[in-house]
């Protein structure tokens, strides 16, 4: 993607809160600046309630320059410059303006992209399939083709694609699918990433470093979220720990202390201690309060349930789906987004793990000959600059050709 100059840039901001509405806008800032104030350890922008949309965040940085704040270790959604994130969002939303504008009950249109933005539980899915359709406008091999974005059309019905490639008589369809981070069979995206900010804050506030650790026995929801994290403040303000225990019938939870050297831990070093974590759905680690560039005080947060599918299940479990549910005959590419970080150059550089996923997919793509192929993402989303003049926000993706892929 081109660079954004500060001007385009700033109009293409003013347009989109004209879509979410002024009214909406500041009533949402508010509510985040009285939670951030709370409840939120220092430097963590995107930290929000679950039931608030991501956008709010990225708008709150925007409108209130006053509390920007460093972002040592970020948390969420974004791994970079909020400000930036937001512009990039807006000009990717208007580059397609051209085809949105036109479709049939424009009013209908907007509020529809007003919904996928403002509501929690659709934010997600929306910027996935607008980061693919971005994308694939300057993949390699694709960037001739004509993008033509459906998902913006309200009207749209299911099996339909996501997004056409079109050049000349040539068409390939692409169907991008989130396992929502709203709907995850135990623990959401969302009321994880609530808890560890809120389990940091514990610890900014009154504790030592500490590692949390829960075995979820089923769905967490909201009001035992905060029943733990009471639980959580008391303990951590008498600076003790707790031993393995049940919490309720939903999960067992362990407190520990760790102890962290006096001159603090480097970046790397809290890397490698997240490495060597086994949780199986969640891990996050974060640090407070700075020696030079070390961090004094650590909050490492590990959240596993003993039924949960492995990556390759899901995958397959979606692909299968997609394919299945998906019109016509042209050629389909499946672009998938798991709410489950994975470094997936690191995953697959043990042969076990790929052995796994062409197991579990290769039936499938044997049965389904006209996918040409799938990619796979997961919820670590980065800036990166490809040249000095292009920034462009990417997720680090794992892509699967078809070997028994046939063009109709």
């Amino acid at each position: 993607m081109e660079a954004i100059d500060a001007q385009t840039s700033k109009l293409n901001i003013a347009k989109l809160e004209s879509i979410l509405g002024r009214k909406w806008c500041d009533q949402e800032l508010v509510k985040f600046q009285e939670f951030m104030e709370k409840y939120s350890p220092s430097g963590m922008w995107s930290h929000r309630l679950p039931t608030t949309s991501p956008i709010v965040p990225l708008l709150f940085q925007y409108e209130c320059p006053e509390f920007r704040r460093s972002q040592a270790i970020p948390l969420g959604y974004w791994y970079g410059d909020p400000i930036h994130y937001l512009q990039e969002l807006a000009s990717s939303i208007f580059t397609f303006e051209d085809f949105w504008s036109k479709l049939p009950n424009p009013r209908g249109v907007i509020n529809n992209i007003k919904y996928k933005l403002t509501d929690a539980s659709q934010f997600s899915g929306f910027l996935f399939e607008l980061m693919v359709a971005v994308g694939y406008k300057s993949k390699d091999g694709y960037s001739n083709y004509d993008v033509v974005p459906l998902f913006f059309n309200p009207a749209t019905s299911p099996g339909v694609p996501d997004i056409i490639l079109q050049k000349d008589r040539d068409q390939i369809a692409i169907q991008c699918k989130t396992r929502s981070p709203l709907s995850a069979p135990v623990m959401s995206f969302e009321d994880f990433q609530y808890l560890f900010g809120r389990f940091m804050r514990l610890i900014q506030d009154y504790g030592n470093s500490y590692k949390l650790s829960i075995n979820l026995k089923r769905k967490l929801d909201i009001e035992d979220i905060d029943e733990l994290l009471e639980i959580l403040r008391s303990a951590i303000k008498s600076n003790l720990e707790l031993p393995k225990h049940a919490i309720n019938a939903s999960c067992d939870v362990e407190l520990s202390r760790l102890t962290i050297p006096l001159s603090g831990l480097t970046k790397h070093d809290l890397n490698k201690i997240l490495g060597k974590d086994d949780a199986n759905l969640f891990a996050e680690i974060g640090g407070l309060g700075t020696r030079g560039s070390a961090v004094t005080k650590v909050a490492l947060c590990s959240v596993s349930a003993s039924h949960q599918k492995p990556a390759e299940a899901w995958v397959a479990e979606i692909v299968e789906d997609a394919a299945e549910n998906a019109q016509g005959q042209s050629p389909l590419i499946i672009a998938i987004h798991l709410y489950q970080y994975i470094p997936w150059e690191i995953y697959f550089k043990n042969r076990a793990n790929t052995r796994r996923f062409e197991q579990k997919l290769y039936p499938i793509f044997k049965s389904h000959p006209r996918i040409k192929h799938i990619n796979i993402s997961s919820n670590r989303q980065e800036f990166f600059s490809p040249s000095n003049i292009e920034t462009t926000l990417g997720t680090q993706y794992v892509e699967f050709d078809n070997p028994f892929f046939e063009a109709k």
